[in-house]
Parts: structure tokens; sequence; C-alpha cells
């Protein structure tokens, strides 16, 4: 048994990798990104989970799902995803937080004061008084959140994501001879994920 080894072959091939491998590698990490991002909507903001929001709250769902970014820089590739609002900050870190509740209005509404209970159980209301419309003032007030670490949770649960996408993703990029897609590196690692 022979082997034929053309150096201009193995100069060709070389040469492809260091061209697909940065875009390669950068899909790796938004596919690492978007697997994690998806883990914590569904388990920590979704799922009924008792230490987390356990709310389906579509602001901070949103957030998260549209957050995963990945950057190629001179010698590693940054992938993140998180929220940008703040109380989703604040549930991750916990602690005493003052914050501002800008000045709005409340509109007309009924004042339900007393009850008593009727004959036959029904609650019958002894005093109402209708209240008209007014503004309040700006004003600030301080709140106690508990930590959650809802994020620092999901990527200690997805710490084997990174590697397993960048494992994929290259051997995709052998097979295929072309840059994978995001979707590619994800279905590729959805088994592990």
């Amino acid at each position: 048994m022979s082997v034929k080894f053309d150096p201009r072959e193995f100069d060709g091939t070389m040469g492809a990798l260091q061209q697909f491998t940065p875009p390669t590698l950068r899909n790796a990490g938004m596919a690492a990104a978007l697997i994690c991002a998806r883990h914590t909507v569904k388990t920590k903001l979704i799922a009924d989970n008792p230490p987390f929001l356990n709310r389906r709250t579509g602001t901070l769902v949103r957030s998260v799902s549209a957050s995963p970014r990945s950057v190629l820089a001179s010698d590693r590739v940054l992938a993140s995803f998180g929220t940008r609002l703040g109380y989703g900050y604040r549930h991750e870190v916990g602690g005493t937080f003052t914050e501002i509740v800008h000045a709005h209005h409340v509109a007309p509404h009924v004042r339900r004061a007393h009850a008593r209970k009727a004959p036959g159980g029904r609650r019958v209301w002894v005093s109402e008084s209708r209240v008209d419309s007014y503004w309040v003032a700006q004003y600030s007030v301080v709140r106690v959140y508990r930590r959650r670490a809802m994020f620092a949770t999901a990527l200690e649960e997805k710490r084997d994501v990174a590697p397993a996408a960048v494992a994929a993703s290259m051997r995709l990029l052998m097979e295929k001879g072309k840059v994978p897609t995001t979707g590619m590196i994800v279905k590729a690692v959805g088994a592990n994920a």
C-alpha cells in the first residue's frame, strides 16, 4: 500500500482552512451563545422553576432571545448572551436598589373601602368613593431583590456547549468544504446540548 502526497494539494487545503476557520469559529461561538440563551429562556424564565422568575414575561424573554452575539477578535471568539434590561440585571445579582418611578397619570376609578357579607354569602360594598383622575409626581423607591443567578446557572449547566460547538463546526467545515451556518452547528450540537 502506498500513499501519494502532493504538496500543492496540501498547501491548497491549508489555505482553504486558514480562510474558512475564522468565520467558522465565529459561527460556533454564535451557536454556543444561542444554545445557552434558549436554555435560559426555557428553564429559567418560562418553566415552573421556584428559584427563578417563573413568569412568561414577554419583554425579558424577547430580550434574552434576541441577545446572542459572536464577535471575532484578533486571537479569540467572544460570544455572549444576556439582557440589557435593568430588572434582569437586578434579579441576576440581587441586592438593594433605588429605582425611579416616573411621573404618571392615574385614571378615574372607584375605591371600595368596606365590604360585608349579605345573605347568601355575597359580598356587598358598604362604602364606595369615586376618585377622579390625578397625576403622581416622580419619586424614588428602594426595592430589595433576591439573587436568582439565571444566567450564571445556565452557563454552568451548559459549560460543555462551547467546545462541542467548535468541534462540530470544524467537523462540518471538513465534511462540507464550506463555512457551516449557525443553524447547522446548533443542529449538530443539539443532541448533546
